[in-house]
């Protein structure tokens, strides 16, 4: 992971713009995005119910 982290470095001193994109949950890849330094972290909207998640997609694509 060390080198995974070096060339994000030299990218953020190049002034790059650093997104995480996952299919993972929004909330938990926002958070590795910041923990890793990124500027902006993309998963998949999940369906929250009573503080939950549902195990369900918040959005589904257009068929």
């Amino acid at each position: 992971m060390g080198d995974s982290l070096a060339i994000l470095d030299e990218h953020r001193k190049a002034g790059d713009l650093i997104v995480l994109v996952s299919g993972g949950p929004t909330p938990l890849v926002q958070r590795i995005a910041k923990e890793l330094g990124a500027d902006i972290g993309v998963g998949t909207d999940v369906l929250v119910s009573d503080g939950r998640y549902t195990g369900k997609a918040g959005v589904t694509c257009p068929q």
